[in-house]
């Protein structure tokens, strides 16, 4: 009874755990360090960026200058510790270096537009295949662009896409007053370490802050939204089958022989086929509004000639349970 809907492919665990790991291990860079995400290279060297399904995902910490300066005059017993400490910050009258500035809010629209572009390539990659697959359908049916079974068949289609992109945009917005509360604390925290370890030095009592601090961004859940798509995605496909089902079982449900003479018809628009092969086609009869659905009895009669009988008036008509 024609092509059966295509399921959606299934989702690879490895994409999802993959995209998911991208979006929510952010390397991190501050004052007293900076921790970078990657993966073990070929020769067991650490590699920065994701890596593929066979590499070991990675941890590398990072120190900045002052950090390496630290650790290197206290290895030494080094006098010039305060020295050190002050110049990078340029408090030293010789200049340099620069106190972290007082953190500023920042724009939660502008947090809530980047996290959307960041993740709306995932979601717009299955909706061209999507698309693609239902275009290619409507033109198998044999139906033009811009006609209204056209339109009613890629409808579903299109809410879908319509709603992932809404829930998209409510997510960028929470994740927005999350990240804007995270990126105020990281700049506190800066500035309140650079004030601590100068007092400290200053103080004779200075205690370095740890490279690798507690912690982390917000989660962004990359793995829930490709189920969420996935499982729309299957819904429209079941409902498509079973739509297909209720037709086609509607129309080999008609007991007895009806007219089905393609003279007798107008309006014609093939819409399917059968499992035998034989065309489907929506109509309306001569004179009647109503449209109908069925097969052409010229073409019935070259398949199945015993489902086919002439009516007194010269018609032909189909006992539709004769053909299949």
């Amino acid at each position: 009874m024609g092509k059966t809907p295509r399921m959606p492919d299934p989702i690879s665990p490895w994409d999802m755990a993959a995209a998911q790991s991208h979006y929510n291990r952010l390397n991190s860079y501050g004052p007293n360090g900076n921790v970078v995400y990657g993966h073990v290279g070929d020769d067991g060297q650490f590699v920065a960026g994701r890596g593929g399904r066979d590499q070991q995902q990675a941890m590398q910490t990072e120190e900045t200058e002052f950090q390496r300066q630290l650790r290197e005059g206290n290895e030494a017993g080094t006098l010039g510790l305060q020295s050190a400490v002050l110049g990078s910050y340029g408090l030293d009258g010789e200049g340099g270096g620069a106190l972290p500035g007082v953190p500023q809010i920042e724009d939660q629209n502008g947090i809530a537009q980047q996290y959307f572009d960041a993740n709306v390539g995932l979601l717009t990659e299955h909706f061209g295949r999507d698309q693609e697959r239902m275009m290619g359908r409507m033109q198998n049916r044999g139906l033009p662009v811009g006609s209204a079974a056209y339109e009613d068949g890629m409808r579903p289609v299109m809410d879908a896409q319509n709603r992932a992109l809404t829930g998209l945009s409510a997510n960028a917005i929470n994740y927005a007053g999350q990240e804007q509360s995270r990126r105020f604390g990281l700049g506190r925290q800066a500035r309140d370490s650079a004030i601590n370890e100068i007092t400290g030095v200053t103080s004779g009592r200075f205690s370095p802050s740890p490279l690798v601090r507690g912690g982390s961004p917000s989660n962004i859940d990359v793995a829930g939204m490709m189920q969420s798509n996935y499982d729309a995605q299957m819904a429209q496909a079941n409902a498509r089958q079973a739509g297909r089902n209720a037709m086609f079982g509607n129309l080999f449900g008609i007991a007895g022989a009806a007219l089905s003479d393609r003279r007798a018809k107008t309006d014609i628009r093939r819409v399917g086929k059968t499992d035998g092969g034989l065309p489907v086609y929506v109509y309306r009869y001569k004179g009647d509004s109503t449209m109908q659905m069925g097969v052409m009895a010229q073409e019935a009669q070259d398949k199945f000639p015993e489902a086919v009988v002439e009516r007194p008036d010269g018609l032909l008509a189909v006992n539709y349970g004769e053909i299949h």
